[in-house]
């Protein structure tokens, strides 16, 4: 549970610099197929970057090598 909280909470920052850029280039921007494509773009990276698959390998490998783990 404490994992989905850190991932909540670096999905949260990330969104807020996201938003941060496009309010301050984006956001009266007349050609609205660039805004459509940013936000498209954020949407595809904001679910998996605050993933940090290094620390999720070190805790499976973790668990399967206990001992009495199967």
């Amino acid at each position: 549970m404490e994992l989905f909280f850190i991932y909540l909470l670096k999905a949260t920052g990330l969104l807020s610099l996201f938003l941060l850029f496009y309010r301050a280039f984006l956001y009266k921007e007349t050609h609205f197929q660039v805004s459509r494509w940013f936000l498209l773009f954020t949407i595809g990276i904001l679910c998996p970057a605050p993933l940090d698959l290094d620390h999720l390998y070190r805790c499976t490998r973790g668990m399967a090598t206990r001992p009495g783990s199967g």
